[in-house]
């Protein structure tokens, strides 16, 4: 089987596990685009199957390959949909009134379409998220540091100053928004309708949105806060929005997914974007455009065969779940065990945990049932340590170290991760492209670890340094 780890700076800090049973490639995604149309932004081309992304811009929708290729379609009169040769290893896309821009896995950025809005600044690098507005570009930086070009409104472009270690960024038509570390929010820009008045009950923030006159920010706990212009009800956050993992806002339109692949719409509804088609199920994300809006699903494929079972390790107090890929069959019914006894209540497609603690360790499996007959798969061993790996950003996956335990320090780089374990070994994680996880043999006594963009240091209790 293989595993997709996936979180929300797009996704908050919950730990989302996916276990997909094992196939040659890829999980194959489909899109839905619903909406305006008259410009072609919601006929997604045929046979794009292979998506790990998708943005949404005024009348344009781009996705992202599982290649890092971009695919742009609708409105292209600025050049918009003439896709650059160099955007290439592309992870994350995002778009605005009549551009694209694009973040590449080296942490630089292309963009494309309207002239001010595709003059990334020289030596523009380090980027970890990307936010597109209706007139400019926002460029989260590693350091925590927010870059911006394109059109400027007065007081739109950067937050104040004196002002950084941001974890998350969005933008509007005329306003930002960023995450603090801390996980409150700061606005600055046009604040006609209040949509920079971040309301105090706007804490534990993991992402934040922002449309014309409006802003949403998605809380730890899965709920959502949303203030500023409503009239359209594009403020009026629906009772069913909970167990939320990822939001977005466009225009007077709001969209937020479910942990159960639900997608949830309000605000206006003048061209059919609150209007969901039949069959938008199992979304990953979804994104607002200015009148219309697309969201990336599972195909839901059916497997052939289930490959061999996963030892997982995630962190105490993460939340945690397990979800079948197994083709659903009208009446299939569903149970899930954790070793020979059956979870209460567990008999849906996805069995959720929502704070792990050390008992939730064990062996888990799950039984369809469907017209007298059953199948059963052992999904795999679950470790709770008392280490949690995050990730920040769209499409990002990692791998997590099998049954981490013991460990007293921990440093991140631009793609890998470092524990130093109490017995003075270090533990590495990640790609690992530039040899930085190359830790040297019979390397231990060590006291302390650094981890840089694509190097790792040691300091060992006799003082001396390892590279």
């Amino acid at each position: 089987m293989k595993k997709l780890l996936t979180t929300a700076a797009r996704c908050g800090f919950a730990l989302i596990l996916l276990l997909l049973a094992s196939t040659p490639a890829r999980s194959a995604t489909r899109i839905a685009a619903w909406g305006e149309w008259a410009f072609g932004q919601t006929n997604v081309p045929v046979g794009l199957t292979n998506a790990v992304s998708v943005a949404a811009g005024l009348r344009h929708a781009a996705a992202v390959r599982a290649d890092g290729t971009v695919v742009v379609w609708g409105w292209g009169l600025a050049g918009q949909t003439n896709v650059p040769a160099s955007a290439t290893n592309v992870i994350a896309v995002a778009a605005g009134i009549s551009y694209c821009a694009a973040l590449r896995t080296d942490g630089t950025v292309v963009a494309w379409g309207s002239a001010l809005q595709s003059a990334v600044p020289n030596g523009l690098t380090g980027v970890v998220m990307i936010a597109g507005g209706s007139s400019h570009v926002l460029a989260l930086r590693r350091d925590g540091s927010i870059a911006a070009w394109g059109m400027s409104l007065p007081g739109s472009f950067l937050p104040p100053q004196g002002i950084g270690g941001f974890t998350a960024i969005a933008q509007g038509t005329t306003h930002g928004l960023a995450i603090k570390g801390d996980g409150t929010v700061v606005g600055w820009g046009g604040n006609s309708y209040g949509q920079t008045a971040v309301p105090p009950e706007a804490t534990n923030v993991v992402a934040v949105a922002a449309g014309t006159g409006h802003s949403l920010a998605l809380k730890s706990d899965g709920s959502v806060v949303a203030w500023g212009l409503g009239s359209s009800g594009q403020t009026n956050v629906p009772s069913n929005a909970t167990e939320v993992v990822s939001i977005s806002a466009s225009g007077n339109l709001s969209l937020a997914v479910r942990r159960d692949g639900s997608v949830i719409a309000w605000g206006a509804n003048n061209s059919g974007q609150t209007s969901l088609p039949v069959g938008v199920t199992n979304a990953a994300m979804a994104a607002a455009g200015g009148t219309f809006g697309v969201a990336l699903m599972d195909m839901e494929a059916p497997v052939a065969a289930a490959g061999p079972a996963q030892e997982l390790t995630a962190g105490l107090g993460d939340s945690f779940f397990f979800r079948t890929t197994m083709p659903h069959l009208p009446g299939s019914a569903y149970q899930w065990f954790r070793g020979p006894l059956a979870v209460p209540d567990a008999t849906n497609r996805t069995f959720a945990i929502g704070s792990l603690s050390m008992d939730d360790s064990g062996d888990y499996g799950l039984v369809q049932s469907f017209a007298g007959q059953s199948a059963s798969n052992r999904i795999g061993g679950l470790a709770v340590s008392r280490v949690s790996v995050r990730g920040n950003g769209p499409a990002v996956t990692y791998s997590l170290a099998a049954r981490l335990t013991n460990v007293v320090d921990l440093a991140a780089g631009a793609n890998h991760s470092l524990a130093l374990l109490d017995d003075g070994r270090v533990v590495g994680w990640g790609p690992g492209i530039s040899g930085e996880l190359g830790v040297p043999p019979g390397l231990g006594n060590v006291a302390r670890i650094y981890a840089g963009e694509t190097s790792s240091f040691a300091i060992t209790r006799d003082g001396s340094v390892v590279a």
